[in-house]
């Protein structure tokens, strides 16, 4: 596996163990992808970056990559909520927070369920973000399978079962999204799997 260097993350992930893996394309080329995560102002990174070629590692498992921290009319019922977790109001602090490039680390969210607006984690915490070299178009077989293989490998090795509260297209964090488009989503991944890998 190649490596990307980056500063694009926080170190570390405050404590909070990996609940779910977040799925993305790149909307542009490898190249492209590589560059945006090499730059200390796109304030964006991954895990992963499955490309042509080669996968990456962007940034290491243990620390939090930026790639879905901005919750935006979610759909996804996995978040953690600072109330539910008993974190006061001091919190999880890590330098560069505050500028909310990659969500605030609490970010306000109504929820019936627990009466009206509360304090969202910023889901970077505790999930995994995979991203997979495409455009959006009609993906090469061999790409697909690679692709629902490696996060195959990835759920188990983290224990997450391959459904919606452990598999999250990243749109149904931000409904701001179309990621990952039509072909590089959870319920392809299941497809692949079910009948191919």
């Amino acid at each position: 596996m190649k490596k990307i260097l980056t500063s694009n993350f926080w170190k570390g992930r405050a404590g909070f163990s990996i609940k779910a893996i977040v799925l993305h394309i790149t909307d542009g080329s490898e190249k492209s992808a590589i560059n945006t995560f090499e730059n200390p102002n796109s304030y964006v990174s991954c895990h992963y970056l499955i490309g042509d070629n080669n996968i990456y590692e962007v940034v290491s498992i243990h620390n939090t990559a930026w790639g879905c921290g901005r919750v935006l009319n979610p759909s996804w019922k996995g978040f953690l909520y600072r109330k539910l977790e008993g974190i006061d109001h001091r919190g999880i602090k890590f330098q560069g927070s505050e500028r909310g490039r990659q969500g605030q680390i609490f970010q306000p969210l109504w929820d019936k369920r627990l009466g009206g607006f509360t304090d969202v984690i910023n889901p970077n915490l505790y999930t995994l973000n995979v991203e997979v070299v495409s455009k959006g178009e009609f993906p090469k077989w061999s790409m697909w399978i690679k692709w629902a293989k490696f996060i195959k490998e990835l759920a188990d090795k983290h224990n997450l079962p391959l459904d919606k509260l452990h598999i999250v297209n990243h749109r149904e964090i931000n409904g701001g999204k179309t990621c990952p488009g039509n072909w590089f989503c959870r319920f392809y991944l299941k497809i692949l799997i079910k009948y191919f890998i």
